[in-house]
């Protein structure tokens, strides 16, 4: 079972990619951010705490791997969140240059039920941040 106010962060320079994978993921209560571009992303990940990132490959300037790197690299708020690999390059395995930056990958075409098969075996079981609406959230009494 998906963990409940979970957050991904859809990085895709393809807007119905990211659309898509909002449309298949809110009604379970995921929460989406989304990044057009690789740089763009890697300015959301040091502001904003993920639970997952699923991440293009293939982006102009800044391409995934390069923004996972980048947001590997720092000891930031999304240094050791999964990053999945999100492309129609490469199926199966995550090959041995991309170990260090991407946990495993999502082909393209999405399939739902591999969506959610990746969404219920590598979130955290509890969101990684507080929110208003649990009880250990701002506003509430511990």
């Amino acid at each position: 079972m998906m963990p409940k106010l979970a957050k991904l962060l859809v990085v895709d320079d393809e807007p119905a990619n990211r659309d898509l994978v909002r449309h298949i993921v809110e009604p379970l209560g995921v929460e989406v951010t989304d990044a057009g571009s690789g740089s763009e992303a890697v300015s959301v990940a040091r502001s904003e705490r993920f639970d997952m990132i699923l991440m293009d490959i293939r982006m102009p300037v800044v391409d995934g791997p390069a923004a996972a790197s980048l947001i590997r690299s720092k000891a930031g708020l999304n240094a050791s969140t999964p990053i999945v690999a999100f492309t129609a390059d490469v199926a199966g395995e995550t090959p041995p240059p991309w170990r260090s930056m991407f946990n495993t990958i999502l082909a393209k075409p999405i399939v739902t039920a591999d969506l959610f098969r990746l969404l219920e075996t590598r979130l955290p079981p509890e969101p990684s941040r507080p929110r208003a609406d649990r009880p250990d959230g701002p506003g509430r009494a511990g």
